[in-house]
């Protein structure tokens, strides 16, 4: 009960510890998460100590320190789960800027060509216009102009 108790309190301890941590590396984590994480950091050190207190009993053999070792486990494990979570959290932002950049590229590419498509449209535009006045003048034809073309379609007012 006394053990459970202890561990506990080291679990709480831990977590405070994550907490700063994420704090001083500015990470946005719940502490929930972080208590989750302490919680797994001393699962090594509680399985390491029923070990010993097993070992200890029936041998009567003890280590000196093997609460400080048993603390530390816990401090390095937790820690390196904060830096191990602020890699991923820096290498998913250099990605998503990266998709960014990508998208800026593409919208601008679009852009580009849109604006072909219409030059393009305008240039076939003022082509057969001119193809059209060049071919009735190689025939000679003229568009009637005022009111011969009324008597020429056959309607008046």
């Amino acid at each position: 009960m006394i053990y459970s108790v202890m561990t506990f309190i080291d679990v709480l301890l831990i977590s405070i510890l994550g907490f700063l941590v994420s704090r001083i590396f500015r990470m946005t984590l719940r502490y929930r998460h972080i208590l989750n994480i302490a919680f797994h950091a001393v699962t090594l050190p509680v399985i390491l100590a029923i070990i010993y207190f097993s070992v200890n009993m029936l041998t009567g053999f003890e280590i000196r320190l093997f609460r400080m070792a048993y603390d530390a486990i816990a401090y390095i494990y937790i820690l390196t789960a904060m830096l191990i979570i602020r890699a991923d959290m820096m290498k998913k932002q250099l990605e998503l800027l990266k998709m960014v950049e990508v998208q800026k590229q593409v919208r601008i590419e679009l852009e580009q060509e849109k604006q072909e498509k219409k030059e393009k449209k305008k240039e076939n535009k003022e082509d057969k216009e001119e193809e059209g006045s060049k071919s009735k003048k190689e025939t000679g034809e003229t568009a009637p102009e005022g009111s011969q073309a009324i008597e020429e379609n056959g309607t008046s007012n």
